[in-house]
């Protein structure tokens, strides 16, 4: 269980220690405390970031600390960690245009020398990019096993074909090689992760498919066959009664201009045009013809409105469509409201009606819409609760990470 803790001390260096194994989740809140102690500190801040007592960083927390520790918000940066791991890790923080100002250490007692506390010129660890390369081109006077080249060839070979399962084993002894196979490694954790990420996108999509499927057929076969049959009953009175012929036209008009609305709505799920001017205006365009379309007093709220990764608005705006066709269908609603917040770490989503409400432990309200809303939120490493009873009401609330950098 991971225990970070983020502290200024009285030597004026702001201090980031990871105790644990790191997620997605701990590593941004660790990331959003820090950057909180930076802006109140009075000058530009040094930071050490100590991950000497680390256990196993996840591929997104690995993502955060490069983006965080790159941030323009610190001066300079020392990054301490003994394991292999870390070290491959600070192959991406040393090996960039930052290189000067964030410099990778074994011990604290080096790193607060290179900061300024203690020891000064503390021994830097050689972890370029440019170390890497001379590394890889003395590879003939390195103890080279056949195993290890097994190995190395057996990932590559997976990788090619698509399992990203195989990883090396960590050498002992040959410290130049660890440092290698730990980046190949981290390389294999990464591209697993895509495919994951990519089977739950596709998996996501035939849902969406098959719902769309059901309510063109759960709909539209109605109103058409509505259509067609008052069209052919008006057509056979025309002569003989007039009035009921024009009356099953008007109902003709009626179901025609239903079935229209509807293939709009199903043709905006499908497009993703409306996301072009940003969530909150797509937002704010599709809550306004659904109050003119249903009747229902819906209003919508922003507060702190921020740029979002596509993939994070698209499933936002999936999200309210899906409570909002809950409400229309199940809640008997007079009023919605749907409302949008935005945190340096986190975004907000909440849609709450005063319908009749349903006991949660019996959720015939909404029911397959509810799960569909729930895998999109944890789809994205979020979370959704509803909150709701009989006579009362229901309120959805989705909070899910933001996907930015931290700079």
């Amino acid at each position: 269980m991971a225990g970070n803790s983020v502290y200024l001390g009285e030597d004026g260096i702001l201090r980031v220690m990871c105790l644990g194994d790191q997620d997605e989740a701990t590593v941004r809140d660790t990331v959003e405390q820090a950057l909180a102690a930076a802006k109140a500190a009075p000058a530009e801040t040094k930071l050490l970031f100590d991950a000497s007592r680390a256990g196993r960083f996840s591929a997104e927390a690995r993502k955060i600390i490069v983006n965080s520790l790159a941030s323009t918000a610190w001066g300079q940066v020392a990054s301490v960690g003994s394991s292999t791991l870390m070290r491959a890790l600070g192959l991406f923080m040393g090996g960039g245009a930052d290189s000067g100002r964030i410099r990778f250490f074994e011990t604290r007692k080096e790193a607060l020398g290179w900061l300024g506390v203690g020891r000064k010129g503390g021994k830097r660890r050689g972890i370029s990019l440019q170390r890497l390369w001379r590394t890889i081109t003395r590879m003939r006077w390195l103890r080279i096993k056949e195993q290890w080249l097994k190995e190395v060839f057996e990932l590559l070979e997976g990788v090619a074909t698509g399992d990203f399962s195989k990883r090396i084993t960590i050498s002992k002894h040959e410290d130049e090689l660890a440092l290698i196979e730990a980046g190949i490694n981290l390389m294999a954790d990464d591209l697993e992760e895509r495919e994951r990420e990519a089977k739950e996108y596709n998996s996501r999509l035939r849902e969406e498919r098959n719902h769309l499927a059901r309510e063109l057929h759960d709909s539209m076969s109605q109103l058409l066959f509505s259509v067609i049959l008052n069209s052919e009953a008006a057509s056979t009175l025309v002569e003989n009664d007039p009035e009921l012929s024009k009356a099953r036209m008007k109902s003709v008009q009626a179901a025609a201009s239903t079935a229209q609305q509807q293939m709009r709505d199903l043709l905006t799920e499908l497009r993703l045009g409306p996301l072009e001017a940003g969530l909150s205006a797509a937002l704010s365009d599709y809550i306004a013809m659904f109050k003119e379309r249903e009747g229902i007093d819906a209003t919508f709220s922003v507060e702190g409105d921020k740029p979002l990764a596509p993939n994070i608005e698209r499933e936002l705006f999936r999200i309210v469509q899906e409570a909002l066709n809950n409400v229309a269908k199940h809640s008997q609603a007079k009023s919605v409201r749907v409302a949008l917040s935005f945190s340096p770490a986190f975004v907000r989503l909440t849609v709450e009606d005063n319908g009749v409400g349903f006991d949660l432990e019996r959720p015939k309200y909404g029911g397959l819409g509810l799960t569909h809303m729930r895998e999109r939120a944890e789809g994205l490493g979020g979370v959704l609760a509803i909150e709701s009873a009989l006579g009362k009401g229901t309120r959805v609330t989705v909070e899910l990470p933001r996907e930015e950098s931290y700079g």
